[in-house]
């Protein structure tokens, strides 16, 4: 059932693609990720809308789309350099455009328009460190395949099979936690659901063609870092984290579980 399903979804191999493709694959993206930035700032001028959220949220989704056109031009992905019909592109309008919902509730005041400094950290570490992993898998990527064809197991993709995805899937929860509206969350599991469910999925079935994708999948995880040897201390590791980070949220963030353990200790 997944490769059909991720076959459906792909440009190429969906049973429903347009008989004509047209229009280049990575133009169609590289306008909504660029986009971002001009229509964020073209709906605070409409909104009057200049608060602490949406320069937070223009700076951070707007960069966003300034680094990944950047990197298109200089390291293109060789799976976006193709061309594409009218149906495709609707899809593929439809789930992207979705990404703009998180500064459209901030700026339009359906979320807060001044999140605490707590959430802006949060957001802007978030963000660094996911924009950090995809660039720099994507970089690695391209730079190796020129010298040499082939599986690519080790710096950003040593421990996890797919560090790209994860570090978007990061940065885009930034965008979501800085709206905190369950619709937001919502946008980001179907989008994870198809778009990318399909394409990691087809990544990991052209991975297992090569040589040494066995010991490559022993010593790493599908979308997860494998930060141990032991899957077991893998587990306690990530389910303590989770634990961890409940009990903080529960203790009203970061500055009040501090405040709560020095009062402890005193």
């Amino acid at each position: 059932f997944l490769d059909y399903y991720a076959e459906f979804m792909d440009p190429d191999l969906s049973p429903i693609k347009s008989s004509y493709a047209f229009i280049p694959f990575n133009i169609a993206i590289n306008i909504q990720k660029l986009g971002a930035l001009f229509f964020m700032f073209s709906m605070m001028v409409y909104y009057d809308n200049f608060s602490t959220g949406c320069w937070v949220y223009l700076a951070l989704h707007g960069s966003y789309g300034v680094i990944w056109v950047t990197k298109d031009m200089i390291f293109p992905d060789k799976s976006f350099q193709r061309k594409i019909g009218f149906v495709e592109f609707i899809v593929l309008a439809v789930i992207l455009l979705a990404y703009y919902t998180f500064g459209y509730l901030i700026v339009t005041g359906q979320a807060n328009n001044n999140p605490s400094n707590e959430r802006i950290f949060c957001c802007i570490f978030m963000y660094c460190l996911g924009a950090v992993m995809m660039f720099g898998t994507d970089i690695q990527k391209y730079v190796r395949l020129q010298l040499k064809k082939g599986l690519i197991d080790d710096l950003f993709l040593a421990n996890n099979r797919n560090t790209n995805y994860f570090g978007e899937m990061l940065l885009y929860t930034a965008f979501a936690t800085l709206s905190n509206e369950y619709i937001g969350y919502i946008v980001l599991l179907v989008v994870w659901a198809t778009l990318f469910t399909s394409r990691i999925h087809l990544k990991e079935r052209s991975l297992k063609k090569k040589d040494g994708y066995a010991k490559y999948a022993s010593n790493s995880y599908l979308l997860l870092f494998k930060f141990f040897n032991s899957d077991l201390l893998n587990v306690i590791f990530y389910v303590g984290s989770i634990v961890f980070g409940v009990w903080v949220f529960n203790n009203g963030g970061i500055e009040a579980t501090v405040r709560l353990v020095k009062t402890l200790l005193k």
